[in-house]
């Protein structure tokens, strides 16, 4: 019986052992044999831990693998970077990677058998771009600056900045642990500002953000241009403050002036770095201005420092020996008289004409003539048999159309408006809206000088200046208040010379090289240092006479006149008021039917208007 126990227990030991090697084998099973499942990986994920390395993991679903293999695509690639992991392991660390889009698969492999693959995509970004980034303004014109920290990998962050238009420069760099930080001293105008994180040479996506900050503008003068007209400076808005700010100079007899003194407003707003000149007039002779140049935006006005200067010697009468023409006198009305010289004009031959009419009497008038066919100053008497014509000379500027003629200038005969002044000249790329000169008289025979555009008419001229950007459309307060004048007799052309005893020109230049008050924007065959071209005027004294006047030009009797030389000279015959008519080959005058001068064609030319003295009906 004892023998028999004991077999039992053996048996019981042998059995137990077995079910145990069969339990375990169960276990483990051999995933090499295709009888038996082999469960694939799930929940694969990746995730960065550097700007340039991430970390796969998963999850492992068998037992008996030998270990788990990954593979790395890239686009376009036609074999993957492969590597393996031992067994019961269930993560992976992938170095050194770029801004790439990677795809990942994983799989368990045992011996020469592998399970289902398991793949993701991961678009792999170095550094992350910091999110929510704010730019805002303080109540000290101050910029804050915020952003979200980016999480994992970044040694810190690199802020930019530019000014307007500029260029990007490295501002500020942030440690990783900082989320805002201040521009205390941020330019006027619009800042933009771009940050971005970074990790040794990676950096992420920079964010933009701007901001406008307003401040003060500065504003800079340079030098006094003096003249016997006007005194006038340049100056440079250095910064516009961040808005177009209005610009110009102001002027006072004390110093620091202000815009509440006399000043002179530049037509268009400026911007940082622009440069425009102001012209102080109407200045008292022989007095000390103090110019300052000023800038105004919505923060306020700022000033440049201070510059001073006097005007300069009026240009003075230029005395010629003007001779009667007795001849001509004889046969003409008591109140017209002519003068002829021969004087020598600045060491330059020089011969010229005038007549002066005295039309308070009753018994004279001024008449303009205008013909759309061109005719020469002896056509118009001629075709004038119901006038008596007594001195004629040619008008106001004129152009052809075929055969026919158009006036550039102004003709009013006796109440009737026959041509205006031209209103628009083009010059280089720009148009300009101009007012050209005019001389007129009441029907009382009261004469009169202004600028007119149209039916307006100003005491000023639209103040264009070649190069510079146009004024605005003359109107009923531009240049200033209209003055609504309706002249029985007038005659257009320019440029006006003189008024109110006042030469209203000089040859100062802009930097460009073009004339400040060439307003009228007359060619340099006119308006020049130098030309002297054949000329023809028309003018008033003080007490109201009337004055005709040619002189031949580019002749060797007669090397003609500046106009600055023809100021000195109608100021020294007592003219108040003067206005340029076309010249040139244009220029004519006739007394008693007789042509007096030398034209420069060689003989009268056919013209479009006329301006006389006649009998008055």
């Amino acid at each position: 019986m004892q023998i028999k126990i004991k077999s039992l227990r053996f048996n019981y030991f042998i059995i137990t052992s077995l079910v145990m090697l069969i339990l375990t084998s169960c276990g483990n099973p051999d995933l090499s044999d295709p009888k038996i499942p082999f469960p694939a990986p799930t929940e694969l994920s990746a995730e960065k831990i550097s700007a340039t390395s991430i970390r796969l993991t998963w999850k492992d679903n068998c037992k008996g693998e030998d270990g788990f293999a990954i593979e790395r695509w890239t686009t376009g690639s036609k074999s993957p970077v492969k590597a393996t992991v031992g067994v019961d392991v269930s993560e992976w660390t992938d170095e050194g990677l770029q801004i790439e889009t990677y795809q990942y698969k994983v799989y368990a492999y045992c011996k020469q058998r592998a399970s289902d693959t398991i793949s993701i995509y991961y678009q792999h970004i170095p550094v992350s771009m910091p999110a929510n980034f704010k730019a805002e303004k303080t109540v000290e014109n101050s910029v804050a600056l915020s952003w979200d920290l980016v999480i994992g990998g970044i040694e810190g962050y690199k802020i930019e900045r530019k000014t307007g238009t500029g260029v990007y420069q490295l501002w500020k760099t942030i440690t990783a642990t900082e989320a805002t930080v201040t521009d205390t001293d941020p330019g006027a105008g619009l800042n933009t500002y771009k940050i971005y994180a970074y990790s040794g040479e990676s950096r992420s996506v920079g964010v933009e953000r701007s901001v406008t900050v307003l401040k003060l503008p500065v504003i800079s003068i340079a030098g006094i241009i003096d003249s016997y007209l006007k005194l006038s400076a340049y100056f440079t808005i250095t910064s516009d403050g961040g808005e177009d700010a209005s610009v110009g100079i102001c002027w006072s007899k004390i110093p620091d002036p202000t815009i509440v003194d006399s000043r002179s407003l530049w037509h268009q707003k400026a911007k940082t770095g622009e440069s425009y000149f102001g012209n102080a007039t109407n200045l008292d002779v022989n007095s000390t201005y103090y110019i300052r140049a000023f800038a105004t935006n919505s923060q306020g006005t700022t000033y440049s420092s201070e510059i001073h200067g006097t005007l300069t010697a009026q240009p003075a009468p230029m005395s010629l020996v003007w001779n009667p023409m007795t001849t001509q006198n004889n046969a003409l009305p008591a109140e017209i008289k002519m003068y002829t010289t021969t004087s020598i004009l600045n060491g330059r031959a020089f011969q010229a004409w005038y007549a002066i009419a005295d039309l308070s009497t009753g018994n004279i008038e001024l008449k303009a003539t205008l013909s759309t066919t061109p005719k020469t100053p002896d056509q118009f008497i001629a075709v004038s048999t119901d006038e008596t014509t007594y001195v004629m000379t040619n008008g106001g500027y004129f152009g052809y159309s075929g055969s026919n003629v158009s006036s550039y200038s102004l003709v009013v005969d006796r109440n009737i408006k026959k041509a205006d002044n031209i209103s628009t000249l083009t010059r280089g790329t720009y148009s300009y809206p101009v007012t050209r000169g005019a001389f007129g008289v009441t029907q009382a025979q009261i004469p009169m000088l202004q600028w007119t555009s149209g039916d307006l008419a100003y005491d000023i001229p639209s103040p264009n200046v070649e190069g510079e950007t146009p004024q605005a459309s003359p109107g009923q307060t531009f240049p200033m208040t209209d003055v609504r004048w309706n002249p029985y007799t007038a005659m257009g052309g320019g440029p006006v010379l003189m008024k109110d005893g006042k030469p209203v020109f000089d040859y100062t230049t802009t930097l460009s090289g073009k004339f400040m008050t060439n307003f009228e924007l007359l060619q340099s065959d006119i308006f020049s240092t130098t030309a002297r071209p054949p000329r023809t005027l028309i003018g008033n004294t003080a007490d109201n006479k009337i004055i005709l006047f040619v002189c031949d030009g580019r002749q060797a009797h007669s090397d003609g006149a500046t106009l600055l030389e023809l100021v000195q000279i109608m100021k020294s015959i007592g003219c108040v008021n003067v206005l340029n008519l076309d010249g040139g080959g244009s220029s004519a005058i006739v007394a008693n039917g007789k042509l007096l001068n030398k034209p420069s064609d060689g003989a009268e030319r056919a013209v479009a208007a006329v301006v006389s003295f006649v009998k008055k009906k």
